[in-house]
C-alpha cells in the first residue's frame, strides 16, 4: 500500500512539472477597468483572436454608483511565431489613451504562448492551458 501511495505521489508530480506557460494555449488578461467614467479597454493585435470578453464589477453596497471592476479579455494564437498586442484604456471619444500596454508573444508549434518581457503589466496578465 506504500509503495502504490509512493508511486501514485511521484506520477503527479511528474505529470503537474509538464505544465509550463509554453503548453498554455490561451493569454488571459485581468485588467482594472470603470467604464461608468467612460475609460475601457481597446486593443489591436496582428495574429492573435479573442476569444474571451467579460466584465465583471467589484463589489458593492447596493445603489452605489461609479462602481469599477475588472475587464477579463482571453487571446488565442491563429499560427506559431511571434504576435503583437497592444492594449489601450481610453475614451471612445477621445484622441489619446490614459495606459497603453504593448505585448511581444511567442507562440509554439503547437500554438501553446509565452510571453518573456511583461515589466509593465506582470499582475494583469496570466496563461492558463
Amino acid at each position: 500500500m506504500k509503495r502504490l501511495t509512493l508511486i501514485i505521489l511521484i506520477c503527479m508530480l511528474l505529470l503537474s512539472s509538464c505544465a509550463t506557460k509554453a503548453d498554455s494555449r490561451t493569454l488571459l488578461l485581468k485588467l482594472k477597468e470603470n467604464p461608468t467614467t467612460g475609460y475601457s479597454w481597446e486593443w489591436e493585435t496582428d495574429s492573435l483572436v479573442l476569444v474571451e470578453d467579460k466584465y465583471v464589477q467589484d463589489k458593492h453596497k447596493p445603489g452605489m454608483v461609479g462602481v469599477g471592476g475588472v475587464r477579463i479579455l482571453g487571446f488565442e494564437a491563429l499560427g506559431p511565431g511571434q504576435a503583437q498586442l497592444k492594449l489601450f484604456y481610453k475614451r471612445s471619444w477621445e484622441q489619446g489613451s490614459v495606459q497603453i500596454i504593448e505585448l511581444v508573444v511567442y507562440v509554439d508549434e503547437k500554438l501553446g504562448i509565452s510571453i518573456k518581457d511583461i515589466p509593465q503589466a506582470s499582475s494583469l496578465i496570466e496563461i492558463k492551458p
